[in-house]
């Protein structure tokens, strides 16, 4: 078996909803978002472990909710999209639906005459973020619409504020973002549910938890919020030294024609076919016996060299492209600020090529 894998540990995550929990307060619902593959940490795993301590899940896919169902998870899961061909499916798995468009609408009434069960929604609203939900002069209507179809029954409003943990928050733009979902809820009051903040708002913006909020990457990779609170990252990315050699002055190092100085180089099997980023090259650094070691070259497809100067590193020796060794730790943030600038992209890059091992530790 290659000796490369990631480590998942369940009893973080755990832990950063039990933090989370203790921020919004009991009142507030929690919905672990855990669409693509849970964000690379694994969809089944995770959910499973999570369906005793969260109220819902959120899929980005129809087809996410199914298979948390197949798994046996019984909680409530909203499927932020679902098209028009699968509403039926949808409510045959008791899986809740956001409704994103007006067109929407006449697709769900059409879909309810074949619909026994029923079909629960979320209205979506545009408060500004521009790429999904509708506009907000049309919202008032389309859900007097929707409560007129027999079997279909409004649950939930929401919306996705523009703001990121990347990036300063443009006061005037989230004030009228603000602005507008509130006006809409007040006006909405009978819908039981309303969501507005996902994961960057649940830091930056307590005073707007409404009934539920959305954690996704704050669940996984919590570390850099940073603040008060305790969050703490889940995953750990590990290899092991394959083969050590001594580099050859002006030769080349990976695919590109471009020459070296000679050095001694340790050669780890990982690469850009499991979602190591290639942007890394030549930059980024990883840890063997605690300490940090360049990346040289271009990283190939299936491994990538260190330059490891004249230290005892041998065959067999773990290394550790994220996660602590020692003193030393290579994170989440450090990676995304190299490559990618988002946490989330970094992870879900991570094929299925790399197996997941899972634990409970705290």
């Amino acid at each position: 078996m290659r000796p490369t894998w990631i480590e998942v540990n369940l009893g973080i995550i755990s832990h950063n909803v039990q933090q989370i929990r203790r921020r919004v307060g009991a009142n507030v619902k929690l919905m672990a978002v855990v669409k693509a593959n849970a964000y690379g940490y694994g969809l089944l795993p995770v959910s499973l472990y999570l369906a005793n301590q969260v109220d819902y899940f959120g899929v980005a896919l129809v087809e996410e909710a199914i298979a948390l169902r197949q798994a046996g998870i019984q909680n409530p899961i909203l499927s932020f999209n679902c098209y028009i061909d699968q509403y039926i499916e949808a409510a045959q798995h008791d899986v809740e639906v956001a409704v994103s468009t007006v067109e929407a609408v006449a697709a769900i009434e059409t879909a309810c005459r074949f619909i026994d069960t029923g079909l629960k929604v979320h209205v979506e609203v545009d408060t500004g973020m521009g790429m999904t939900g509708i506009e907000p002069e049309q919202v008032l209507h389309c859900v007097e619409l929707l409560q007129q179809i027999p079997q279909c029954k409004v649950v939930g409003l929401y919306s996705q504020l523009a703001l990121s943990e990347y990036a300063e928050p443009d006061d005037k733009q989230l004030s009228k973002q603000i602005d507008c979902f509130k006006t809409l809820a007040d006006c909405l009051s009978s819908i039981p549910l309303k969501h507005l903040l996902a994961s960057p708002g649940v830091a930056l913006c307590p005073e707007l938890h409404y009934s539920m909020v959305r954690c996704g990457c704050i669940l996984f990779n919590g570390a850099s919020q940073g603040g008060s609170w305790d969050l703490r990252d889940s995953m750990t990315l590990k290899s092991h030294v394959t083969k050590v050699r001594q580099h050859l002055r002006d030769a080349s190092l990976g695919y590109k024609p471009h020459t070296h100085p000679a050095m001694r180089v340790a050669i780890v099997p990982i690469g850009y076919g499991d979602g190591y980023n290639r942007e890394v090259s030549s930059s980024g650094e990883v840890l063997i016996r605690g300490k940090r070691y360049p990346i040289v070259g271009d990283i190939c497809m299936d491994k990538l060299a260190v330059e490891i100067e004249d230290d005892a590193i041998a065959v067999g020796d773990e290394v550790m492209l994220l996660g602590c060794q020692g003193q030393e730790a290579i994170t989440l943030r450090q990676i995304a600020e190299s490559t990618c600038k988002n946490e989330a992209i970094a992870t879900i890059g991570f094929t299925n090529r790399i197996p997941r091992i899972y634990s409970c530790s705290v």
